[in-house]
């Protein structure tokens, strides 16, 4: 055999081995034992198979095919079910369906009788089923409690005895069913009366319905009962509960209250009586138990409230029709009469928590408006508003306020080095950072670090990312902008006489953070400086110029300079004129006037616009004498003669020159001398008292006779008296001897007093 037939053979033993060794499919049909039937009662047919492992076809003539471990069939026929699965072959059953809802075969007799009211003999009906004959039950049904409902007056009985009074004229059913199949027959006899009935209708408070507290109770009541006697006779009346399982008879009892109030569901039997002729009149009334709760539902997007969602729309909803749906909420007012709630509202529950876990329960009620019924449900809220265990830190980088310079160098803030954790749940974090700043800055979300132009508070805000609570952590940037101020930002320097170099003075005021530099922008081109980088530019503007603020200048002119804060890059610009020094020639003379010999102390006030060191002054007195002196020191000189001197000084340093002048007036001394005779006789001479006096500012005269009265008396400001020898009344005085006496007060202040005589001749 060669090697290829020999593997052939093995493959053909092993296949045909596990073909033989696979068993079929087995499965169980439940319920077993067919043919299955479709009665009256069970209008379908469901079966089950088992195990589940299998898979299930169900196949027939007439119905498309099923799949399932269960089936419903309402067709009849012949099906099969096949089962295949892993490791067993294909297998199946068949089963048939039949019909079997063909109705009883009844008869009745007699179709109809007569009856009166006051008759004490029965009328009878008998009813006779043919076919089948067995598992039959016979019921028969009054007008007042037709089939379906009933109940029957008669059970399992095909024989039915009426009473007249016992029951009321109509048509009576009897319903025949096979206990089998459930399929019933129907027959009808009519029972008439000769006698007249009351009518009357019934009316229910509560449309004969009892439902729930405040509507579990009505009240039955019997409308317009009338006789139909001629005249009309009284009525009595009677209810007779569902409890009532009797045959009415006439020895029912019937009174006079046309109305009950009961809280009995069920069939009651109104009854009228004519009480003339004992007709009576029989209505059933079913009195409905409606006390199904109405179906009630909230609907909440979540039931937890958190930052996310601070408040929720609750919606209460129900299904069942003539429902109110309203809601009860731990708030005041409890009651909400809308069917929507705004949960996390303070107006409708308690103030959230940041550390409480529970909010509160609302409460859903509908209420069915036909039958008071409620039904409830209740939702409970919890809430998570913790916000992050610990705020955010900040980190300021260099530099660590805004400096003028924030262009090119900002502030710049980071994420520090955080111990915030969420306080949310076991999987929340923090999440979203975001930077907020002083306007025109704009916030920032998502980056660990952040830029500032501006000065003012910033916030770093975080969210939990379970709540979506927030925490925040600020930082106060503080303003460096402000330029340095300059102690004087016009001022001016002098270039001074002999001198070859003046001083700009560029000094700043107040505390100043960062060192300074001081850069001569505009000069007067071939002017020197000292130190000589005053006027130097590097490659990093904020370190050009000098770090002196005093600067040595050679020439004249406007010098326009800039004060720079090397740190925070803030300047402020100034301006120095420099001026020409000058020389101002000046001197005092003390006294300026006086009376010879007169000496004159002089105070030399010359000075330079840098002061009074290396002039040299050279004074010319006015009388002819020249003094020259190399200091301001003090000098004197003294004058011989009256007169008016003109004293000059020359003041000289390196170029500078002035002169000053001043007039020193010297007067003569005052002197008083009185006459002893004058000749008051017209010939022009001597003819005047005078006194011969020099420089008298005021001169007093009395002259008295030589019997003692006064001839003359004056007092003069013109330095001088003249007596022309008349007395007060203009006469001339006779010659004789006359007695003066003269006061006078020189310009120099020196006092005079003289007392004397003189004579006067004719």
């Amino acid at each position: 055999m060669s090697k290829f037939n020999s593997i052939l053979f093995a493959l053909f033993f092993l296949i045909a081995f596990q073909l033989k060794a696979q068993p079929p499919c087995d499965f169980t049909l439940t319920p077993p034992n067919g043919p299955y039937s479709i009665t009256c009662t069970n209008t379908m047919v469901i079966l089950n198979v088992a195990p589940a492992s299998l898979s299930y076809t169900w196949t027939s003539l007439s119905d498309p095919p099923q799949n399932g471990t269960t089936v419903t069939f309402t067709n009849t026929g012949s099906y099969t079910v096949s089962a295949s699965g892993t490791g067993c072959t294909s297998n199946s059953q068949t089963f048939a369906i039949v019909m079997n809802t063909i109705a009883p075969t009844t008869t009745v007799s007699p179709n109809s009788q007569a009856i009166t009211c006051n008759s004490t003999s029965a009328v009878t009906f008998s009813g006779t089923c043919s076919n089948p004959t067995i598992n039959m039950q016979h019921d028969w049904f009054s007008p007042i409690n037709p089939p379906p409902f009933g109940p029957p007056i008669a059970t399992s009985n095909n024989t039915l005895s009426i009473l007249s009074g016992a029951v009321p004229p109509g048509v009576y059913t009897l319903q025949t069913t096979n206990l089998v199949t459930g399929c019933k027959t129907s027959k009808t006899v009519t029972v008439t009366s000769l006698s007249a009935f009351p009518t009357f209708a019934v009316g229910s408070t509560t449309d004969f319905s009892i439902g729930c507290v405040p509507l579990n109770s009505t009240t039955i009541s019997i409308i317009n009962a009338l006789s139909t006697q001629t005249p009309p006779a009284t009525c009595s009346y009677t209810f007779l509960a569902p409890s009532f399982t009797g045959v009415v008879t006439p020895s029912v009892v019937l009174g006079n209250n046309n109305s009950t109030v009961t809280t009995i569901p069920g069939t009651w039997t109104v009854i009228v009586q004519d009480n003339s002729n004992f007709c009576r009149s029989y209505l059933s009334i079913p009195i409905l138990q409606n006390t199904v709760a109405p179906h009630v539902v909230a609907n909440i997007l979540t039931q937890t409230l958190t930052c996310y969602n601070p408040t929720l729309l609750a919606t209460g909803s129900s299904t069942t029709q003539f429902t109110q749906v309203t809601w009860n909420v731990p708030s005041t007012p409890p009651t909400l009469s809308t069917p929507t709630v705004i949960v996390g509202d303070p107006a409708n529950g308690p103030n959230t928590s940041t550390t409480s876990l529970t909010y509160a329960n609302f409460t859903v009620v509908a209420t069915n408006t036909n039958n008071a019924c409620q039904s409830t449900s209740v939702m409970t809220i919890n809430q998570n508003f913790k916000p992050p265990i610990s705020s955010p830190t900040i980190s300021i980088a260099t530099p660590t306020a805004i400096y003028c310079k924030v262009s090119t160098a900002p502030v710049i803030l980071t994420t520090g080095s955080s111990t915030t954790t969420s306080g949310g749940g076991p999987s929340a974090f923090v999440a979203n950072p975001c930077w907020d700043g002083p306007s025109p800055q704009t916030t920032i979300c998502g980056t660990s670090n952040y830029s500032c132009y501006v000065p003012g508070v910033y916030t770093l805000s975080v969210i939990d990312n379970y709540n979506g609570c927030p925490g925040s952590g600020t930082v106060n940037v503080l303003d460096r902008t402000q330029p340095p101020v300059l102690t004087n930002p016009v001022s001016t320097s002098t270039l001074d006489c002999a001198a070859n170099q003046a001083t700009l003075s560029m000094a700043i005021t107040g505390t100043n953070t960062g060192g300074m530099r001081y850069l001569i922008t505009n000069y007067p081109i071939g002017s020197s400086f000292s130190p000589t980088n005053a006027i130097t530019i590097t490659l990093n503007p904020d370190l050009s110029g000098t770090t002196s603020p005093s600067v040595a200048v050679s020439l004249l002119g406007t010098y326009i300079f800039v004060a720079t804060n090397t740190l925070t890059g803030c300047n402020a610009t100034g301006t120095v004129v420099v001026g020409a020094g000058g020389l101002n020639a000046s001197f005092e003379a003390n006294p300026s006037t006086g009376y010879a010999p007169l000496t004159v102390n002089f105070f030399n006030n010359t000075s330079s616009s840098f002061g009074t060191t290396s002039i040299t002054t050279v004074w010319s007195y006015g009388n002819g004498n020249v003094k020259t002196v190399t200091t301001t020191a003090q000098t004197s000189e003294t004058y011989l003669a009256p007169g008016s001197y003109t004293a000059m000084i020359i003041a000289t340093k390196g170029s500078c020159v002035d002169t000053a002048f001043q007039v020193i007036k010297v007067d003569i001394p005052s002197k008083m001398e009185v006459p002893n005779v004058f000749t008051p006789n017209g010939d022009g001479s001597n003819d005047v008292f005078f006194l011969k006096v020099a420089n008298l500012k005021e001169v007093t005269a009395i002259i008295h006779d030589r019997w003692g009265n006064k001839v003359y008396e004056t007092t003069s400001t013109t330095g001088n008296i003249a007596w022309d020898g008349k007395n007060f009344a203009g006469a001339e005085c006779s010659s004789g001897v006359y007695f003066y006496t003269i006061k006078a007060t020189g310009k120099d202040d020196k006092e005079y007093e003289q007392k004397g005589n003189v004579s006067l001749f004719r």
